[in-house]
């Protein structure tokens, strides 16, 4: 469950990096293509970047780790089966979470569906690859990945030619795809506010990508922008398709008439590229005690397979010294555990499992600890032990 919410603060804060990048440098310029690469960028990474790891390593000598064992009858207590346990909402909310999230999916998938089943009955024509369709019930028209819909009797000549090369270009440049990512993540992280604001970014921006491609072939630009304002309400009920309509038209209208320099734009773009580096490294890097490596007295591994408990039990059993039918004291994070905690540790909080070696556990802990054993088990949050026990005698 704290992998899962780890997961969620990392997309949600990955994603607000981006957000607050996208507005104060990038939202009021004219490059509306890199922007366009930029925002979904900034979803493929939130979703992606909280699974990739990069590993910083200290160089750390194992002895300031070391933890002597004290009165091990008299200062543990271990979880017993009798024990009641206070049902805690927080250890179960994430299923709640997933309920949510799939009711999201569930919602994507029927839109989608609705909206095909809209136009199977509707009359259609195929044209550039692209099917038009006609329907008398539409009033702003939209389109939908390669399907464009519109109402041919609402509009003149000239109104359609302008509506339907708009709706052209959302087409041929797979706006829909765009919207659908930004679903899906909005189903993974609905908790996270910051992404509902960040669908309205990337839904105008795409309205500037298909104004800046359909205003070049348009008769008059005049005629173009008159034809925004008649379509200042929109009409269609459907979920997920691209209006022409969008509530933003003077945004809309004051990028058409800018003049801007693009190269001055793509310099300024390239800024955010540290930006972006930034954010991977801040929220996906592993510090790591590179302290193992040097020290004989222990056998270490990294990579759990299977479970935590196979992994460990296979390690003790290889170890000379130990075998088969050995019952170690488990450390992990440097406090004694027993058995039950090891079989309940998930294996993607382990950082490190390492297994002392007989010879050196009088040493490290004293001589009640050699006949049993010591396996020590470091996970992601890890403690350094503060006061140091003394050895069993």
């Amino acid at each position: 469950m704290e992998s899962f919410f780890i997961y969620i603060l990392k997309s949600g804060f990955i994603l607000i990096s981006f957000y607050l990048v996208y507005i104060f440098f990038l939202k009021k310029e004219t490059f509306v293509c890199f922007n366009r690469h930029f925002l979904n960028i900034g979803l493929i990474s939130s979703l992606i970047a909280p699974f990739i790891k990069y590993k910083m390593y200290l160089n750390e000598k194992i002895t300031s780790r070391i933890v002597s064992l004290e009165n091990l009858n008299t200062n543990l207590k271990f979880p017993t089966s009798n024990e009641v346990y206070t049902l805690n909402i927080l250890e179960h909310f994430h299923y709640v979470y997933l309920v949510v999230s799939l009711v999201f999916i569930i919602r994507l998938i029927i839109n989608i569906n609705s909206f095909y089943r809209y136009i199977r009955p509707l009359k259609k024509y195929k044209k550039d690859g692209l099917n038009y369709i006609e329907s008398e019930e539409t009033g702003s028209p939209f389109s939908f990945m390669k399907n464009i819909v519109y109402n041919p009797k609402q509009f003149s000549t000239t109104e359609l030619k302008d509506i339907l090369n708009h709706e052209k270009e959302h087409s041929l440049q797979g706006h829909s795809y765009d919207i659908i990512l930004m679903e899906i993540y909005k189903a993974i992280n609905w908790l996270n506010p910051v992404a509902w604001l960040y669908k309205k970014s990337i839904v105008q921006n795409l309205e500037f990508l298909a104004d800046t491609k359909a205003i070049k072939k348009a008769d008059n630009r005049v005629n173009y922008q008159n034809t925004m304002l008649k379509l200042s309400i929109p009409s269609s009920k459907i979920l997920l398709v691209n209006n022409f309509y969008d509530h933003l038209i003077k945004k809309r209208i004051t990028l058409i008439n800018s003049n801007k320099s693009k190269k001055l734009n793509l310099m300024k773009s390239l800024v955010v590229v540290p930006a972006i580096i930034t954010f991977f490294l801040l929220f996906n890097t592993k510090t790591v005690a590179q302290n193992y490596s040097d020290d004989k007295s222990i056998i270490v591994i990294e990579k759990v397979e299977g479970s935590v408990a196979q992994t460990v039990d296979k390690l003790v059993e290889s170890t000379p010294g130990y075998g088969k039918d050995s019952n170690p004291l488990y450390l992990v994070d440097y406090i004694l555990q027993n058995r039950q905690t090891i079989l309940d540790l998930p294996n993607n909080q382990v950082v490190t499992i390492a297994i002392i070696k007989k010879e050196y556990i009088e040493e490290r802990y004293g001589k009640g600890a050699v006949e049993s054993g010591v396996v020590q088990i470091i996970t992601n949050r890890g403690q350094k032990p503060v006061v140091q026990g003394h050895k069993i005698k």
